[in-house]
């Protein structure tokens, strides 16, 4: 019964999990990490274009007087 079970989930993955070989496995961790790195990537371009036209607005040494006297 457990046999024909697997067979099942195998050749039907919508009747039950999927079995993922090794391999398969990896792949799908490394594209969810590589998904992450991606959307981090973009948040940090976005920063980085955000800090770059606040700098331009007060000017570098604005930038820094103002940190240091907090």
């Amino acid at each position: 019964m457990k046999a024909e079970q697997d067979e099942c989930n195998v050749a039907f993955p919508v009747y039950g999990h999927q079995v993922l070989t090794a391999e398969q496995q990896e792949i799908r961790k490394l594209r969810k990490e590589n998904e992450i790195l991606r959307q981090e990537r973009k948040i940090l371009k976005m920063a980085t274009a955000c800090l770059v036209q606040n700098s331009t607005r007060m000017g570098p040494g604005r930038i820094f007087a103002k940190e240091t006297t907090r």
